[in-house]
């Protein structure tokens, strides 16, 4: 089933991507660079960026993603922020660095295509820093693949993991999600503001006979999440 994801969009939206071109570092305190501003199509928009250290961000969170940026951002590596304009130029306010899986991610949310699963290279382009599933998982998520959650947890019939093995001659089978099931079930469908998200996922759960207390996902008017 294809959700509605226009105001997912319009959440990364606000994400502007770079790709490094120069860092000048010079310890202790003196670090300030520059990068090219990115397209959804990965091109350069001849934009040219420049943020300083003390704009970096540990992490961001993307729903129920928590996606940890590296300690230094080198030339060739992607940064992710949010941009204005000074007299002398765009600068980051802030930025994250490694942030290759989430351009990765936000390319695909806005071409909206529906993704094969078991995809070895759609799982490497969107792999979190940590070694979780969160993005990937979210991304299938989103796309439309919500019978994938109720397996995982019903814990049957689970996802063919297209990258994580146990052995040399087993995939391994789930997600490695941060957090339980339907909570990042619920966590995504507030980001994404598409309620249809966490009613299929509760509408297929009860059909497999797993029980939740919902009423804790709804508020006193019956409304998911408040949406």
């Amino acid at each position: 089933m294809k959700f509605y994801l226009d105001q997912l969009k319009a959440e990364l939206g606000v994400l502007v991507f770079a790709r490094v071109l120069k860092v000048v570092d010079v310890p202790p305190a003196h670090y300030y660079a520059f990068a090219d501003k990115l397209t959804l199509t990965s091109h350069r928009a001849n934009t040219r960026i420049f943020f300083q250290k003390t704009k970096r961000r540990d992490c961001i969170h993307v729903g129920p993603v928590r996606y940890e940026g590296k300690e230094e951002a080198k030339a060739r590596d992607i940064v992710c922020g949010v941009v204005e304009l000074l007299p002398k130029g765009p600068t980051f306010t802030w930025w994250i660095s490694g942030a290759s899986s989430l351009f990765h991610f936000t390319q695909y949310i806005h071409r909206q295509f529906t993704p094969k699963k078991h995809s070895k290279v759609l799982y490497q382009q969107l792999e979190m820093p940590n070694q979780s599933d969160d993005l990937w998982a979210l991304f299938l998520l989103v796309s439309g693949d919500v019978i994938d959650f109720v397996s995982e947890k019903l814990g049957k019939n689970r996802i063919r993991h297209p990258a994580k093995r146990l052995n040399q001659y087993q995939q391994k089978k789930g997600f490695e999600l941060s957090r339980p099931v339907e909570e990042f079930v619920f966590c995504a469908t507030l980001f994404a503001r598409e309620a249809e998200i966490f009613k299929q996922f509760q509408t297929l759960c009860e059909k497999k006979g797993i029980v939740l207390d919902w009423s804790a996902y709804y508020d006193q008017q019956n409304q998911l999440g408040g949406l």
